[in-house]
């Protein structure tokens, strides 16, 4: 079996090649950075590193030149606020970079996994998605994945790849590289760095740290993307949630990651401001997880309280 995996620098997409190469499943990787890594900067015998970006069609020809049984199209600008900044990149890398890669998978008719975004449900309030939940997108980011999403539908109506979509929740933890700029991670480093962890309300959200999120392990994710491989044959056409399936407000993983780190010696101290921010943040974001579980087999194994002790541990050892 060959897998492709775009974003394969990226950060699910370094974790998800370093898993594919231990189970050695030969991997083209495409993404316009290198790893970073170290595990990954030996080119092990069946790894291939294609450089180039998403929308470039020589660089997507060239990675797909061999074939493919699976693609895992995790190339994206992937927030809100990147996209913001540069709406015109963001276009042409989450909708034409999609539609290049599936043109191009297209020759191979592989299964084709698209990762998606929990966002393209919008703010759910106190109710939890499922895949049949109608998607509300409410920014750019999202408007794209869910762009996406049609065209991968379309792709496999048409009967040229087998496509799969996974609406992923927050992604947190350490994986082939951390990610520390987002939470619980940037929390983590505030508090090895004996600095106060500041939680801020919004407009529409008048306790700091109020909103609630839905957080999942890297690795989490990566064996979701494992378990659809391993179905590949009885997947096509379906949408997954990879998520937690649990809610936890902000305010409670700052006090998780305050917890923790005081335990292994640190001095973690959280302030909440009563100021408003002018803008409206998500109040509530949880997926179901139900049907991940039922169909391919997939349930997320590391508590958020594991992934916040292996955070620390990790900065601690910086």
């Amino acid at each position: 079996m060959r897998v492709v995996v775009t974003g394969g620098a990226g950060y699910i997409g370094s974790s998800l090649v370093k898993i594919l190469l231990e189970h050695n499943i030969a991997t083209t990787t495409l993404d316009i950075a290198s790893t970073r890594s170290d595990s990954l900067q030996r080119k092990p015998q069946n790894a291939r590193r294609i450089r180039g970006g998403i929308s470039d069609p020589r660089a997507v020809r060239r990675a797909l030149s061999k074939g493919a049984d699976v693609v895992v199209h995790l190339a994206a600008i992937p927030n809100p606020a990147r996209c913001d900044a540069d709406p015109l990149r963001a276009l042409r890398t989450n909708i034409s970079g999609t539609e290049l890669a599936l043109r191009e998978s297209s020759r191979h008719h592989p299964l084709f996994i698209f990762a998606s975004s929990q966002t393209v449900y919008g703010d759910l309030g106190n109710s939890r998605a499922s895949e049949s939940t109608h998607p509300n997108p409410k920014d750019l980011y999202s408007l794209t994945k869910l762009a996406g999403e049609h065209m991968v539908q379309s792709y496999d109506r048409a009967n040229l790849v087998r496509g799969v979509i996974l609406r992923i929740s927050s992604v947190y933890g350490i994986g082939a590289w951390p990610n520390l700029d987002q939470i619980p991670g940037r929390m983590v480093v505030d508090c090895i760095a004996d600095r106060t962890m500041t939680l801020i309300s919004s407009t529409n959200i008048r306790t700091p740290g109020g909103q609630v999120v839905d957080l999942v392990h890297v690795r989490d994710v990566c064996n979701a993307i494992l378990k659809v491989i391993g179905n590949r044959d009885r997947v096509a056409g379906q949408v997954f949630n990879i998520s937690s399936g649990k809610g936890v407000s902000v305010r409670e993983v700052a006090g998780l990651v305050a917890r923790v780190s005081r335990r292994m010696g640190n001095k973690g101290k959280v302030r909440y401001l009563r100021g408003f921010r002018s803008v409206e943040m998500v109040r509530s974001l949880v997926l179901s997880n139900a049907k991940a579980r039922s169909i391919v087999g997939w349930q997320p194994v590391i508590s958020l309280r594991r992934g916040v002790e292996e955070m620390v541990r990790y900065v601690q050892a910086k």
